[in-house]
C-alpha cells in the first residue's frame, strides 16, 4: 500500500521491500503476508483496502474479494470511474487518472435469485465431491471426527461424477439398517422424506438425522451439485485470469448460516486449488471487508467449529500457489478471534473506539503515544506498530470509484453496463432440470424396489397358502390312527355327551374319555350311520277300522262295539 506522509513524500509500507529508484514510487518485491486494517465507521478502512488491492492489481496479482459482509457489493465499485469532485481533484493532485477496472461477479446459486434483469453474474455451484471434512463439520455443527461426518465422507468417495445430492443421501441411507415400514404385516423399504430416504433406523438414527437436517436447506439453495455439473466453480479460470477482479457475493442466500457456509466453501475451494502450484500463474490477493464476521472473538455453533478448523488454513494459505496476500478490514480489533489477531503480520489502526484504544495501548507503543489522536483520526489516516515511525500516514485515493454513502451498485451498473444485464432464467432451468432428473430417476428406482418387494411378499404368501392346502390334503389321505377298543357303556357316554353339547370337539371328547380322537370319530360316525327309530302316533288294528265308502249312509254312525258297551 502506497501512503503519503506529512512531508509530501511517498513511503513504502506493509508488504514490499523498497528498492529506492529516486523520487516518487519504488520498485517492489512481493512478500506473502496477512494484513489487517482497523478503523471505526467512517475511518477510511475500505478506502485503504481498495488502495492496497489496486496496487497489488497493478503488480500482477489476481484480486479476489471473497466476503462482501454488508451485501452491498462494495468491491464492485471498481467497475466505475469516480464521479465525486473531491475524488477527481485528489487524483489530479496526485498526478493520477480516473480508471475503471474490469470485474467479474460470482454468487452461489439459489432459487431465491430475483426475477428480472440483473448484472452479469456467474451463479455458481460447487462439486459435492469436493466437500471435505472441515466443511462437513461446519454443516453438521460437530467436530470433524463425528460419525455423521464419517458417513458423509464415505458416501462422497463412492459418488460418480454425474451423481448429486439425492444419490449422496441414498448412499448415506444405505449404510443404515432397520429402516423399513410394514406392508401386509411384513417390513418393506420406506422413502417418505425430501431425499427419498427412510429416515428410520437403529443405532445411527442421530447421525442420519444430522445429515438430512444439514443438507435439506440445500434443496432450495442447491449449491452442491454433481462433479460434472456445468455451473461448478472453476478456480483454475479465476486464479489465472489476472485481468479481472473476481468479486464474490452472497446477497440472495436465504439465511446467515448458508452465507457463512458458502464463504467457507469458496475459501476451501481456493485453498485446495492453490495447492497445485504448477497450475497457478499469478500471485493472489484476498480481500475481506469484515474479518470478524468470519473469525469472531467468541464464536458459537457452526462458526465455532469452522473457526478452529480454518485458522490453520488461514495461516498457511500465504505460501500456497505463487504466494497469497490477505487484506482484511475490521471495525473493532478485539472482535476478531485471538488466533487470527496473532496471524496478522501487519496491522493498521485508524480512528478507533475508546474501548479498542485502551486495550491496544497496553500492547502497542504507537497506540499508547497517540491515544487522543486515534480517537479523532481524520479519514484515511493510519498508524501501525509495523512502521518504524509512529507518525500517522494517509492512504492514497484509489483511481476507481469508491462506494460513497447512498450509492447503489445496481443503479450504476445499469447506467454503465445496462446492455450486459440479463435474467438468471437459464441457470435456474439448468439446475431445476438436473435436480428433477436425478430425483425422478431415484424415485423410479425406489418405487420399482418397493413393487418388487410387495410382489415377493404376495408370491411368498401364495406359496405358503398352497403349501398349507397340500399339507391338509396329505393329512386327509393318511390312514386313521389306532382305534381304541372301548366298552359299549363308554361308547354310549360319548354319544350322549355329543348330543348334550353338539359344539364339543372330537379332541375334547377324546381327552375327557381318555381315548384316541380317531376312536371318537369312529364312534360318532357309526352312530350317525345307524338307522334311527322313528317315533309316531300308535296305529289301531286294521280290523277295528271300518272304512266307509263315499256313498254309505252310515259313515257317521257309532260302532256296534261302542253301543254294546
Amino acid at each position: 500500500m502506497i501512503i503519503e506522509n506529512f512531508n509530501g513524500e511517498y513511503d513504502q509500507v506493509l508488504i514490499y521491500d523498497k528498492q529506492n529508484l529516486g523520487g516518487g514510487r519504488s520498485k517492489r518485491t512481493i512478500m506473502g503476508k496477512h494484513i489487517g486494517i482497523f478503523a471505526d465507521i467512517g475511518g477510511g478502512k475500505t478506502t485503504a483496502e481498495m488502495d492496497l488491492l489496486e496496487e497489488l492489481y497493478d503488480h500482477k496479482h489476481t484480486i479476489i474479494p471473497w466476503t462482501d459482509e454488508k451485501d452491498d457489493v462494495e468491491m464492485g465499485f471498481v467497475m466505475f470511474e469516480p464521479e465525486e469532485e473531491y475524488h477527481l481533484n485528489k487524483l489530479k493532485a496526485e498526478g493520477r487518472k480516473p480508471i475503471r477496472i474490469p470485474a467479474k461477479l460470482y454468487h452461489p446459486f439459489t432459487f431465491n435469485i430475483p426475477k428480472g434483469q440483473l448484472p452479469r453474474i456467474d451463479f455458481f455451484t460447487i462439486s459435492i465431491k469436493s466437500l471435505l471434512r472441515a466443511l462437513l463439520s461446519v454443516l453438521t455443527e460437530t467436530m470433524h471426527t463425528s460419525e455423521a461426518v464419517n458417513l458423509c465422507l464415505r458416501a462422497i468417495r463412492e459418488l460418480r461424477k454425474d451423481e448429486g445430492i439425492y444419490t449422496f443421501m441414498q448412499k448415506v441411507d444405505g449404510y443404515i439398517k432397520d429402516h423399513e415400514k410394514k406392508y401386509r404385516g411384513r417390513k418393506i423399504d420406506s422413502h417418505e422424506d425430501t431425499f427419498l430416504t427412510s429416515g428410520k433406523m437403529a443405532g445411527t438414527k442421530k447421525e442420519l438425522a444430522q445429515v438430512i437436517s444439514m443438507f435439506e436447506p440445500y434443496v432450495e439453495t442447491p449449491i452442491f451439485m454433481p462433479d460434472n455439473f456445468p455451473l461448478n466453480l472453476d478456480f483454475g479460470k479465476i486464479v489465472n485470469d489476472q485481468e479481472h477482479y473476481h468479486i464474490f457475493l452472497y446477497k440472495w442466500l436465504p439465511d446467515e448460516k448458508q452465507k457463512y457456509v458458502s464463504k467457507i466453501a469458496v475459501f476451501e475451494e481456493l485453498y485446495e486449488f492453490l495447492g497445485n502450484k504448477d497450475k497457478v500463474k499469478y500471485r493472489v490477493a484476498l480481500g475481506s471487508d469484515e474479518i470478524s464476521a468470519v473469525f469472531p472473538d467468541k464464536p458459537s455453533g457452526y462458526v465455532k467449529v469452522a473457526a478452529g478448523l480454518l485458522r490453520q488454513r488461514f495461516k498457511t494459505i500465504r505460501t500456497r500457489g505463487k504466494g497469497v496476500i490477505t487484506a482484511s478490514c475490521g471495525q473493532v480489533f478485539y472482535d476478531v478471534e485471538q488466533g487470527i489477531q496473532n496471524l496478522l503480520k501487519y496491522k493498521y489502526f485508524g480512528r478507533l473506539s475508546a474501548g479498542d484504544i485502551e486495550r491496544l495501548a497496553k500492547i502497542y507503543k504507537c497506540v499508547n503515544n497517540n491515544k487522543e489522536m486515534l480517537a479523532k483520526m481524520p479519514l484515511g489516516q493510519f498508524i501501525s506498530p509495523s512502521m518504524p515511525s509512529s507518525e500517522p500516514h494517509t492512504t492514497l485515493m484509489p483511481q476507481h470509484m469508491l462506494p460513497e454513502e447512498g450509492a447503489n451498485f445496481f443503479q450504476l451498473y445499469r447506467k454503465y453496463y445496462g446492455q450486459y444485464m440479463d435474467t438468471a432464467d437459464k441457470q435456474k432451468k439448468l439446475v431445476k432440470d438436473a435436480l428433477e432428473s436425478e430425483w425422478s430417476r431415484i424415485k423410479a428406482q425406489k418405487d420399482e424396489e418397493i413393487r418388487r418387494q410387495k410382489e415377493a411378499i404376495k408370491r411368498e404368501e401364495e406359496q405358503k397358502r398352497k403349501r398349507q392346502e397340500e399339507k391338509e390334503k396329505e393329512e386327509r389321505r393318511k390312514p386313521e390312527g389306532p382305534v381304541n377298543k372301548v366298552s359299549p357303556e363308554v361308547e354310549t357316554l360319548i354319544i350322549e355327551a355329543k348330543k348334550k353339547n353338539p359344539r364339543i370337539s372330537i379332541r375334547q371328547l377324546a381327552r375327557d374319555f381318555k381315548v384316541s380322537h380317531p376312536t371318537v370319530s369312529r364312534i360318532l360316525k357309526e352312530n350317525k350311520e345307524a338307522p334311527e327309530k322313528k317315533e309316531g302316533p300308535a296305529q289301531e288294528p286294521e280290523e277295528q277300522v271300518q272304512q266307509a265308502g263315499p256313498e254309505s249312509p252310515e259313515t257317521d254312525a257309532p260302532l256296534r262295539s261302542d253301543m254294546d258297551g
